[in-house]
């Protein structure tokens, strides 16, 4: 009971919810955004979400490896991953060209995994005690994310548009846990 209401575990859970989250969420619509808000192909939409999906996985154990190589930038990793998918995300809304569609992806997809393993290393040094449960937990509620904003990011395709305005709102929300970042205390996020 004490890990739901443990402040740090909940800051983790935070950017756990905002970059793999919000990834998932913006990474199940961006085919359609790309189709019809800037007229791509669908082998170019696909390609520009491939790259993404790529991305993700190859930046998973280099977050692990950054973090491990230097155990006192996980607040810097972390926070380089929300700005990262947050900037990414509202250069995919402007990209005119394939070749920077491309890239945004490509961020974004880096921007998300980047964060994945530092945010469980974390967890589990916050809580020596129950190292599984805070990695569960934290888990879990980024786990939420994708089933309320997958259905919510569609409705926004629905609005004037084409889903821009759906990106916009998953941009702010990739963005938000920089703050909980800077009240975190210095001692509990490296």
């Amino acid at each position: 009971a004490d890990l739901v209401s443990d402040r740090e575990l909940l800051r983790l859970s935070a950017v756990h919810m905002a970059s793999l989250g919000m990834y998932t969420v913006l990474f199940t619509w961006i085919v359609t955004l790309l189709e019809r808000a800037r007229d791509y192909s669908n082998e170019a939409a696909g390609a520009a979400t491939s790259v993404a999906l790529a991305a993700g996985i190859v930046a998973r154990p280099f977050g692990g490896w950054c973090v491990r190589r230097w155990p006192s930038s996980t607040r810097r990793v972390l926070a380089a991953s929300l700005a990262g998918g947050t900037l990414s995300t509202l250069l995919l809304l402007v990209a005119d060209a394939v070749p920077l569609a491309l890239a945004a992806t490509a961020v974004m997809g880096f921007s998300a995994g980047i964060a994945f393993a530092p945010v469980f290393v974390e967890a589990a040094r916050l809580r020596p005690d129950a190292p599984g449960a805070a990695v569960g937990w934290v888990n879990t509620l980024g786990n939420i994310v994708p089933m309320v904003g997958v259905p919510l990011l569609g409705l926004a395709f629905s609005l004037p548009g084409d889903g821009r305005i759906g990106f916009v709102v998953g941009a702010c929300l990739w963005a938000t846990p920089l703050l909980l970042l800077r009240t975190s205390r210095p001692d509990d996020a490296h």
